[in-house]
């Protein structure tokens, strides 16, 4: 929702000054840096959740 209210914002805002295309542009580099900032925090909370089995798992072989 938010990448798509920010893409009519942009269209509106570039469509004035530069052809459509640039506008565009702007919003492709937008949602792939912010799937990339989703990915690395996917990544950094899959390494969180293993650490924290595997700390779980030697735990309970302690018992």
């Amino acid at each position: 929702m938010a990448l798509h209210f920010d893409y009519a914002l942009r269209l509106r805002s570039n469509s004035v000054k530069t052809p459509g295309l640039y506008g565009y542009a702007g919003v492709v580099v937008h949602r792939s840096a912010s799937l990339a900032s989703m990915y690395s925090f996917n990544a950094i909370n899959v390494k969180t959740k293993s650490a924290l089995i595997k700390m779980t798992a030697f735990v309970l072989r302690e018992r």
